[in-house]
């Protein structure tokens, strides 16, 4: 699979070369490319596209493959509390795959599983579980990756600091300075995320199955969807904040299309002392326009990163790309430029699953309503600008 990532890079690498000789070939002349050049090099992007997109889906088989051979390799020990002999902790891995497939309880196990359960009568994820989902999330999402993760038990909304602290010389004996406690904070909140998953009976009575797996892997699937949508577009009232709320840095000229001088405005949008740590978070169709674009010396802004993990460059600086950024087209929000510490993931309380018996049992299915809390900010408004297409 190395040889074939190798393979796939390189010939991503040529197709952008040839790319870029069909346009610089047309810039040179002082001319738009005609249809011919116009139809090769849109052939070549397509090529290119499906590249990478084929480069991305064996990287995530690489990681799933490793992170799903994890899947409750270890019983609910912080469940139960304490410590357990090997055998005890088997027992609970036992009767945790009994609630899901439908067997019997033991009681003892049954009480240290509904530790925190909702007054629904659903049960609390066992730690091990949910940890599992956490990393998988945070290793297929950008945003985790890029942003800050505040991991907590509680679902009470927590303050968190949304200015600079002052400080300045001080006389011997002098005052110090102070900000107002109640000015610029913004709050974590605990809002509730969830879904119904379903299974077969005849997948849960297969004992040759794995349905932690089964089910684990699915759950990750529509958290990780719901969340890469909600970082980018989320409204931030009552609701997740998304990067697409960030201040706008530039408003571009034409209501569908960009130009370099428009992304350099807005790389110098964002303080100098954010942009070191700055990364690019856009869509399909600013990344393709982007790749197109050279700065005065005629060097191009975009260029491929060829090494597994390391992603493109826009002006020297990370691009992300996610499905949920808007197109090109006028008053949307194309872009974000930004030190994404700054933006802050909330993971709160516990994951809560309950298995629903009837409600699906006329098409020979269980379902399982699984729900989590979290949200997520922008702590300070100027270390992330976007970039916003003319009405």
């Amino acid at each position: 699979m190395k040889k074939e990532l190798k393979d796939l890079r390189e010939n991503a690498q040529k197709l952008l070369n040839d790319m870029r000789a069909i346009h610089s070939g047309a810039s040179a002349q002082k001319r738009s490319m005609n249809d011919e050049e116009n139809s090769q090099y849109e052939r070549m992007q397509a090529d290119f596209n499906e590249s990478r997109k084929e480069i991305g889906r064996i990287e995530q088989m690489e990681e799933a493959t490793r992170y799903m051979g994890e899947i409750l390799t270890a019983p609910v020990r912080d469940a139960i509390g304490g410590d357990h002999k090997d055998s005890d902790m088997e027992s609970h891995k036992r009767e945790f795959l009994s609630m899901i497939r439908g067997g019997e309880f033991d009681m003892r196990v049954l009480r240290a599983l509904t530790v925190g359960s909702d007054a629904n009568g659903g049960y609390t994820v066992p730690t091990v579980l949910l940890n599992t989902v956490i990393k998988a999330l945070s290793e297929t999402n950008f945003m985790r990756q890029l942003g800050t993760v505040v991991t907590t038990t509680s679902t009470t909304n927590i303050p968190i600091g949304a200015t600079k602290p002052t400080f300045a010389l001080i006389a011997e004996n002098g005052a110090y300075p102070a900000v107002d406690a109640t000015f610029g904070v913004k709050t974590l909140k605990a809002y509730k995320v969830g879904g119904v998953i379903l299974a077969s009976d005849e997948l849960l009575n297969d004992s040759g199955v794995n349905i932690e797996q089964y089910i684990t892997g699915l759950i990750i699937e529509g958290i990780g969807a719901f969340e890469e949508n909600k970082f980018i577009l989320g409204s931030g009232t009552s609701d997740y904040q998304g990067l697409t709320t960030a201040t706008v840095g530039v408003t571009s000229a034409s209501p569908t299309a960009l130009t370099s001088d428009e992304v350099l405005d807005l790389f110098y949008s964002v303080g100098a002392k954010y942009r070191p740590q700055s990364t690019f978070v856009v869509g399909d169709s600013f990344e393709k326009a982007v790749m197109k674009l050279k700065d005065t010396t005629g060097r191009y802004l975009w260029n491929m990163g060829m090494t597994a993990g390391v992603p493109n460059m826009l002006n020297n600086r990370p691009i992300y790309n996610s499905a949920y950024v808007p197109a090109l087209a006028a008053t949307n929000v194309v872009a974000a430029f930004g030190d994404m510490s700054y933006f802050n993931i909330a993971d709160r309380g516990t994951m809560i699953m309950k298995r629903l018996n009837e409600l699906y049992a006329g098409s020979g299915q269980v379902g399982f309503q699984v729900s989590k809390r979290g949200d997520s900010r922008i702590t300070l408004d100027e270390a992330i600008k976007t970039f916003k297409m003319h009405a």
